[in-house]
């Protein structure tokens, strides 16, 4: 039994030191977009109208460009947010503004009253 007791211990600890650096490299993974949406998060609240978030970007000179989510059925204001080299090459970094529109369908144009829903980042795939 004491012969076990070394090796076991080995064991755990090599894989505690591999669970904690999965962890840290999942955590700088997430790092770059959980940052790149919080000024976003911060300065526009949810119910926020589509005309005053559009005004927001423009002010600061952020190009934006609408797209419909046929999975969400919702329109969303995307933002180039930034570039995250850290993990695979170089990727850029989006801001998705969704919106709770008045009439959801990729038909209709977005609505300058549509109410600010969710506020997300992604990532591009690695290149």
């Amino acid at each position: 039994m004491k012969s076990l007791r070394i090796p076991l211990t080995f064991c755990a600890v090599v894989l505690a030191v591999w669970f904690a650096h999965a962890m840290d490299a999942r955590a700088k993974q997430q790092h770059p977009r959980k940052s790149a949406a919080a000024p976003f998060q911060e300065a526009l609240p949810l119910g926020t109208s589509r005309a005053d978030v559009e005004k927001y970007l423009e002010d600061r000179g952020m190009r934006y460009s609408a797209a419909w989510d046929s999975t969400r059925g919702s329109w969303s204001e995307v933002v180039e947010a930034g570039k995250d080299t850290a993990r695979c090459g170089s990727q850029t970094i989006f801001v998705d503004l969704e919106f709770e529109s008045s009439n959801p369908s990729a038909d209709n144009k977005p609505d300058p009253a549509d109410r600010l829903k969710h506020v997300a980042a992604s990532s591009s795939p690695c290149a």
